[in-house]
C-alpha cells in the first residue's frame, strides 16, 4: 500500500500536467525554431549581442523534440507548411503530415562535428522559400542543441550520427514512443541523474553552459537574419529547453541534465516567443532574398574550399 502511493507520488512529481501552447494558437507566417533553447540564456544572448527586442516568455508542448512534434502536430495533415529542418525526428515523425520537409539534416549533415551548421539551414530555407512563397513555413535549426561546436566530444558525436543512420533505415514512430515505463526511468534518474548522452557525464557542468551559449551566439544571428528578411509575422522561439543540473521536484534530490520527454519542469518547457514582423512585399522579399542566396553560395563555397585545402595539408604533412 505504501510502495503504491510512493509511485503514484514521484509519477506525479515527475508527470505532471504540461500547462504548455500549442504554437498554432498564436498567429505566425513563419516559425523558426532554435532546438534546446532555454528562455532565460535567450535573454542573456541576445542583449549580449546588442539586439534591442522585446521577448515574451512561451510555455512549450513538451520537454523534448519529439513530445513538442507529437503534440502540436495532432490533426492528420499541415497542407500549408513547408518544415525546413536539421532535426532528423522531423522528418520522421511529420512524414506525410506537412506539404514538405525539406530535410537538412540529411543533406547538408557535417560527421566531423556530428551537426548541421546554421549557416546551411538558413540556405535551404530562404531556397525553399523561393520555391514555395505561398506557404507558411516552420524553420528548424540544430543550435543551441549540442554537439557544442566550441567543445566537441567523440562520443557525442558518435550517439548523434547512430541517431541519424537509425532515421535513414527507416526507424518507425513507435521507437521514439513518449509512454516510458516507471522502473526504467527511475532507474536513469537515480543512476545517470538523466544525463541525455555520455557527453554529460565526461564534461564540466560550466563548460557545458558556456559551450551552449557559444551555440546560441553562433545561430541567433542568422535566425534574425531570417526573422528580418522573410515577408509577414515572423517568430523565433523554441521546441524545449535545455536543463543544467536543476532539480527534478524540489522534494525530490535528482538532478536533471539535458531533456527527455515528459519530464514537465520549467527549464525545459520555458521557451522565448520573440516576434519579427516584416511588413516588406512579397515581390521586395523574394528579391532581397536572391541577392542573399547569392551571397550565401560564395560564402559556402569559401568555406568549402578552405575546410578543403587544410584537408589536403593534413594528409600532406601524413
Amino acid at each position: 500500500m505504501i510502495e503504491a502511493i510512493v509511485k503514484r507520488l514521484i509519477l506525479s512529481m515527475i508527470f505532471h500536467k504540461n500547462k504548455g501552447i500549442s504554437i498554432f494558437s498564436r498567429d505566425w507566417d513563419n516559425l523558426i525554431i532554435l532546438d534546446a533553447c532555454r528562455y532565460d540564456d535567450f535573454i542573456h544572448v541576445i542583449k549580449e549581442l546588442g539586439f534591442d527586442l522585446s521577448v515574451d516568455e512561451f510555455t512549450s508542448l513538451g520537454s523534448d523534440t519529439t513530445e513538442f512534434l507529437m503534440k502540436n502536430f495532432t490533426d492528420d495533415r499541415y497542407g500549408d507548411i513547408v518544415y525546413v529542418s536539421a532535426n532528423p525526428f522531423v522528418s520522421m515523425i511529420l512524414k506525410d503530415k506537412v506539404y514538405k520537409i525539406v530535410p537538412v539534416w540529411d543533406y547538408r549533415w557535417d560527421p566531423e562535428l556530428g551537426t548541421v551548421l546554421p549557416i546551411e539551414v538558413y540556405h535551404y530555407a530562404l531556397r525553399s522559400y523561393l520555391e514555395n512563397p505561398d506557404k507558411r513555413f516552420i524553420i528548424h535549426f540544430i543550435q543551441p542543441h549540442y554537439p557544442y561546436l566550441s567543445h566537441i566530444n567523440k562520443s557525442m558525436i558518435e550517439h548523434l550520427e547512430s541517431l541519424r543512420k537509425e532515421v535513414l533505415e527507416g526507424g518507425t514512430r513507435k521507437n521514439f514512443s513518449l509512454q516510458l515505463r516507471f522502473r526504467r526511468l527511475l532507474k536513469v534518474l537515480i543512476e545517470r541523474s538523466i544525463y541525455a548522452v555520455d557527453f554529460y557525464v565526461k564534461v564540466d557542468n560550466n563548460l557545458h553552459r558556456r559551450a551552449y551559449r557559444d551555440n546560441l551566439r553562433i545561430v541567433l544571428p542568422y535566425a534574425i537574419k531570417l526573422a528580418k528578411i522573410l515577408p509577414g509575422i515572423n517568430v523565433i522561439t523554441s521546441d524545449h529547453g535545455e536543463a543544467f543540473g536543476e532539480k527534478l521536484h524540489p522534494l525530490v534530490p535528482i538532478k536533471v541534465y539535458g531533456h527527455l520527454p515528459e519530464i514537465h519542469i520549467d527549464v525545459l518547457l520555458k521557451v522565448p516567443w520573440l516576434v519579427i514582423e516584416n511588413n516588406v512585399s512579397r515581390e521586395e522579399a523574394l528579391k532581397q532574398i536572391k541577392n542573399e542566396l547569392a551571397e550565401i553560395q560564395r560564402e559556402i563555397i569559401r568555406r568549402r574550399i578552405k575546410k578543403a585545402l587544410k584537408k589536403n595539408a593534413h594528409l600532406g604533412r601524413g
